[in-house]
Formats: C-alpha cells, structure tokens, sequence
C-alpha cells in the first residue's frame, strides 16, 4: 500500500495546525503532536472506525477524534455518503509538533455522489409522472364506466370490428384527450366452446388501466363490455383504425 506524506502543513488564519488532504486512494501518513487530539474530517458520514489500543477514537457525524500517546499507529475509517460508500486509512506519527486538524476532500466520492443524486431525481420525476398518469387514467375509467363523456376530450364513435382468434372485438367509442385515449367495446365469444377471457389479455404496450365487465370462462356467443385506457403517444392520429386491445389465446 502506498504512502503519501505531509510535509508541510497547509496553514490557515482559523487553523494553525491544520491540513488538507486530497484522497487519492492511497494510505496517507500523518505527522501529529504527542500525547494530544487529532480531529480528521471527512466528506461522509462516518459508519466505522479501525484501530488498536494504541490510540482512543470517537465519532461524531463525519468527523473522527483520535486521542494519540507517543507510539506510531494506523486508523481505519468507513464512511457513507448517499449510497456511497468509502474507505479512508491514516498512519500516525506522533512528534514534538505536526497536525492536530486534517480535513479529507475526496473529489472521486463527490462525483460519485453527484450521479447518485441525479439518477435519484430522475427517478423521482419517473415516479411522480407514473403517479401522474395513473391518476389521471384512473379519473377518465370512472367517468366511462359512469357513463359519462369526460370534459375535453374528443369523442369518436366507431363500428370498428375485429375478429381476433375467438373471439370478436368490437370498438364503441373512442375518448381521446389529455395524453389518454379511452376505448369503449364489448368481446364476443365467437367459439362453440366456453373461452377463457382475463383483463391481461387486453393489455399491449400503452395501456394503462383495463376493466371487463367479466373475467373468466366465456359461454358460446356471450359477450362482455370492456373499457382500456391507453397512454396517448405525441403527433398520433386517432382515427377508426386505432389499435384494438391485443387478445393472446382464447
């Protein structure tokens, strides 16, 4: 393991005997007073620390106090900051003088800590929009199913009809507004043997909600109502031709 050595304090007008240390992941080796207490800080909270009997270490947040006697000893620190964490390492030399303040600029753990907190607030922005969209898709379903046309959205009505395996699928209506589209319809069982329809078998890409009038097993030429609720992609038309909910199986 390397070592870098102070030579010379950096001085300050606060700090008389203070240093400070640029981490560049290499043990650092201190030069410290005899018989006194040196203060390190550093740029995380501190989780744990290392040490023999030599010394008398405590914590507090992200500073760490070492109580030095006059024989030379090492000090492990580990520490978090985010969901960031890192491992600082001291070797102390005690003498008739050196530092008794030491402050830790780790640039590689600020960096990191930085991308940590833009993913997170990306992620909050994914979430805050989901949550978003599902509300909003959830206030269109209960004004469908209520029967009623929900304010500012264009209503299409359609004959639309498609046979899909065995079942028919029939488009009502179309709702479209505020990033949605809502599609009215009924399914049919076109087979002469009950078919097992679920609320799954109407989801594709978009969707965002699905209701059936009746989950399950299907009699000959029964038919249900559903309605889907879509997330609407930017620039797309909307027209009779609009995607008819996707039926696997059956």
């Amino acid at each position: 393991m390397g070592l870098r050595k102070i030579l010379t304090p950096l001085l300050s007008l606060s700090l008389s005997f203070g240093a400070v240390i640029y981490w560049n992941e290499k043990t650092v080796e201190l030069k410290v007073p005899k018989n006194s207490v040196v203060v390190i800080e550093l740029p995380c909270v501190v989780l744990r620390t290392f040490y023999n009997d030599l010394v008398h270490v405590k914590v507090s947040g992200n500073g760490v106090f070492i109580s030095v006697l006059e024989n030379p000893t090492s000090v492990g620190i580990s520490c978090k900051k985010g969901n960031v964490y890192r491992n600082y390492s001291f070797y102390l030399f005690p003498i008739n003088g050196g530092v008794t303040y030491v402050k830790v600029i780790d640039r590689k753990l600020e960096r990191a800590y930085e991308k940590y907190v833009l993913s997170r607030e990306k992620e909050r922005k994914i979430e805050v929009k989901s949550v978003g969209l599902i509300q909003k898709a959830e206030k269109l379903m209960q004004s469908l199913l209520k029967g009623k046309a929900p304010q500012g959205f264009e209503i299409i009505k359609t004959k639309k009809e498609k046979r899909i395996r065995n079942f028919l699928v029939k488009i009502k209506y179309l709702y479209v507004g505020n990033g949605l589209a809502g599609i009215v319809g009924k399914v049919k069982n076109l087979s002469y043997m009950q078919k097992k329809l679920t609320s799954d078998m109407l989801f594709e890409k978009g969707t965002v909600l699905v209701w059936l009038e009746k989950e399950g097993w299907l009699k000959p030429e029964e038919e249900v109502s559903f309605v889907v609720i879509k997330k609407l992609s930017k620039g797309r038309v909307i027209s009779e031709d609009f995607v008819v909910p996707y039926i696997e199986g059956g």
